[in-house]
């Protein structure tokens, strides 16, 4: 839960950081941004699969 909760203001840091590195392309940057996200969400998931138990 802590965790979860820590993530918002961590992508809202970095979405700015983009920003201000593409300033005229942040269509293209904050997509960039959310697809780093999304596979970090999902390398975790294939990381940590094989540790849980099956069925929990």
């Amino acid at each position: 839960m802590l965790m979860g909760g820590a993530l918002g203001p961590v992508f809202m840091t970095t979405q700015n950081a983009m920003l201000h590195c593409a300033p005229g392309r942040t269509d293209i940057a904050l997509a960039a941004n959310s697809g780093a996200y999304n596979a970090g969400i999902a390398g975790g998931a294939a990381l940590g699969a094989p540790s849980s138990p099956a069925g929990c």
